[in-house]
């Protein structure tokens, strides 16, 4: 009888560290629910504010080429402008000076 228990306690020992490591999991896949998604024209963009960096995800769903811009959280750190082929997708990291917005300088 004792060592029906045992087996029953490693079991149940055993299913709530699975659940606890599922549980961890759920809360770092659910980070990301706070990005930034939007489109602007024709320029369709994706980011999340870091700690030390920001990296800002492109993508042109256009037939021409377009230029798109990002304006910086910080003061004192210039707009970044870059253009963009048809339906070229590219990614660019930002540090210290954050994002606060992107737009499409040709839409």
């Amino acid at each position: 009888m004792q060592n029906n228990q045992f087996v029953w306690k490693s079991l149940v020992s055993k299913i709530v560290t699975v659940a606890a490591f599922a549980a961890a999991g759920i809360g770092v896949a659910t980070g990301t629910a706070s990005a930034e998604r939007g489109v602007d024209d024709c320029i369709a963009y994706s980011y999340e504010k870091g700690i030390m960096h920001t990296t800002v995800y492109f993508h042109n769903r256009c037939n021409t080429t377009q230029g798109v811009t990002v304006y910086p959280d910080e003061n004192g750190c210039g707009n970044w402008t870059t253009q963009l082929a048809p339906d070229q997708k590219s990614k660019h990291e930002f540090g210290r000076c954050g994002v606060s917005a992107v737009s499409n300088v040709d839409g």
